[in-house]
């Protein structure tokens, strides 16, 4: 079964907005700054583990930061500061490679 989870900041902002899937976080997800504005926005996949592209903005709303993400572990690969991030040697980096040519 499939349904939305919503939850709100004291003051009735919406705090997060995510699906699920027979009681878990699985699907889309926006997480938001206190003013409104969108702070993080990926995609869970069975439970709390972050799959895909994960995205963070600024409470202005300018993107700082892509990283991707693997079932929960995820590698920074862009900041707005440094630009494109190459990822160290071994195994992280092979990892990081592996799903970068994924998604590209």
């Amino acid at each position: 079964m499939q349904d939305t989870s919503y939850a709100y900041f004291d003051n009735g902002t919406m705090k997060e907005k995510v699906v699920l899937k027979n009681g878990l976080e699985d699907g889309p997800f926006i997480e938001y700054y206190e003013n409104g504005a969108v702070h993080w926005k990926d995609t869970y996949l069975n439970g709390d583990n972050e799959q895909d592209t994960l995205f963070e903005y600024s409470d202005q709303g300018e993107l700082i930061k892509k990283m991707l993400c693997n079932k929960g572990v995820c590698f920074t690969i862009w900041t707005k500061d440094k630009g494109n991030i190459k990822p160290d040697t071994g195994v992280i980096k092979k990892e990081v490679l592996e799903m970068s040519e994924k998604f590209n």
